[in-house]
């Protein structure tokens, strides 16, 4: 019960990280959604596992950003660069109206409220969720987002980097794997590599063909 809550209730918060780091740079996040959707799952998974099962939270916001920064970058098919860019954008864009929220409810969503009742964590990141995502499609519908030629700064020789990126992630994970008992842990990442690497050479395939 608590797994399936936690990963409803992240999915939620998720949704709006993703919702903002695409609206904000005049992205529609319905083209991408079943994708970001699977994402969302699967980075979920990853930190049900890395926090509550090894009790490693530190860990988890890294890999959440290099999960996030190989979507933008091969299924979104923006620069890597830019990739970075987009998901701090959408962290923190996240990250102030959850502060937002905490502080302005004047101590009934403090930090030792919702480490006390479950239930106002999960009802803050229902909250935020839901202003998160609203906020994102209100600035894309308003035209407020910011719009840049990513391809004027798309690194040379940036595909074998992403490749190699995630090449190395998949070879750390096996180490971890190794060296401890994550076997768990390795199901979700492996998952995501094997997605990651199936849409970049899809993909590759298709701008070929079309040019």
């Amino acid at each position: 019960m608590d797994f399936a809550l936690f990963m409803i209730f992240s999915t939620i918060e998720g949704l709006a990280t993703y919702a903002l780091a695409l609206y904000i740079f005049r992205m529609d996040l319905r083209k991408y959604i079943w994708h970001v959707l699977l994402i969302i799952l699967l980075v979920n998974f990853q930190n049900y596992v890395i926090r509550d099962m090894l009790e490693l939270s530190t860990i988890a916001p890294l890999v959440n950003i290099m999960i996030s920064v190989l979507f933008f970058t091969t299924i979104v098919r923006v620069p890597i660069v830019w990739s970075f860019v987009m998901v701090i954008t959408g962290f923190l864009g996240f990250a102030i109206i959850q502060t937002a929220t905490i502080y302005f409810s004047f101590g009934y969503f403090s930090i030792e409220q919702i480490q006390l009742h479950t239930w106002k964590a999960y009802t803050v990141q229902t909250i935020c969720g839901l202003v998160g995502t609203y906020l994102g499609w209100f600035i894309y519908r308003k035209r407020l987002g910011f719009t840049f030629e990513f391809e004027k700064i798309r690194l040379k020789g940036e595909k074998f980097f992403i490749v190699l990126l995630i090449g190395c992630s998949a070879i750390a994970l096996l180490a971890m794997i190794y060296f401890g008992d994550m076997a768990i842990n390795l199901i979700g990442l492996v998952v995501a590599m094997v997605i990651f690497l199936f849409y970049s050479i899809k993909k590759e395939v298709r701008d070929k063909q079309e040019w």
